[in-house]
């Protein structure tokens, strides 16, 4: 198994690529000056699973803002399920809670789905720029 392709099971195992990752990919499949099949073959490999939500590319400088949001939301979340001693009985909740959970998860959805068009942006950036 090639250096490439166990970085790339890395990546994926993983589910995120970072900056640093992305410059080590670069690299390597730079380091000979050409793009053989394999390298071709890896490359798309990870455009694939970034377009299919599989692996994220992370931008550190953006996603611990939002990061730390998703976390607190979440702690909330688990703190009024816990507050209610495990009991998952929607019925007793009144319709404000159930809008604020609503409004959340709308948030968190419409969050990934800008994420993961951003990491489509990235990789059509990347592959661009690898040609």
């Amino acid at each position: 198994m090639s250096e490439l392709k166990r970085f790339v099971d890395e990546i994926i195992e993983d589910g995120i690529i970072t900056a640093d990752e992305h410059q080590q990919f670069t690299d390597l499949v730079h380091d000979d000056g050409e793009i053989d099949a394999e390298e071709s073959e890896q490359i798309s490999r990870i455009f694939r699973l970034v377009s299919e939500g599989k692996v994220r590319i992370l931008d550190e400088s953006r996603d611990v803002g939002s990061r730390n949001e998703l976390e607190q939301a979440k702690a909330e979340v688990v703190a009024q399920d816990e507050a209610k001693d495990g009991e998952n009985n929607f019925e007793e909740l009144d319709h404000e809670a159930l809008d604020a959970r609503k409004k959340e998860i709308a948030k968190v959805i419409a969050q990934l789905n800008q994420e993961r068009e951003a990491g489509r942006n990235k990789i059509s950036e990347f592959l661009s720029s690898s040609k």
